[in-house]
């Protein structure tokens, strides 16, 4: 990640993020991979020089609860610019009412 990375996850919602700082997003992830959430690719398109690389991902995430039944899933599209390997910006496009949904859920679960 670039050091001036500019990181975006739209919406109204307990995961929205509009960070310039690595230590914003590490916190952001953090969280992420603290309530159990994992993204699962589909497909990742590559196009440009390493210079100024634009990756795109679509994928879906999703959260198991404590009995392992799935609690969250989502699907939607990352957006990334590279610069020699670094991300420098990055915005995820989801389902905003989903996202809402597993806050909800979350704050029901004591994790929110």
């Amino acid at each position: 990640m670039a050091d001036d990375v500019h990181f975006r996850f739209l919406g109204e919602h307990s995961w929205a993020a509009d960070f310039h700082s690595k230590a914003q997003v590490r916190d952001w992830l953090a969280r992420y991979l603290r309530v159990g959430l994992r993204l699962l690719p589909h497909e990742i398109v590559v196009s440009g020089p390493p210079w100024n690389t634009l990756v795109c991902t679509r994928f879906t995430d999703e959260a198991a609860g404590a009995d392992g039944s799935v609690i969250y899933r989502n699907e939607g599209v990352l957006f990334d610019r590279m610069t020699w390997g670094r991300i420098r910006e990055h915005v995820s496009y989801e389902d905003t009412q989903r996202t809402i949904a597993f806050d909800q859920r979350l704050a029901e679960l004591g994790h929110l």
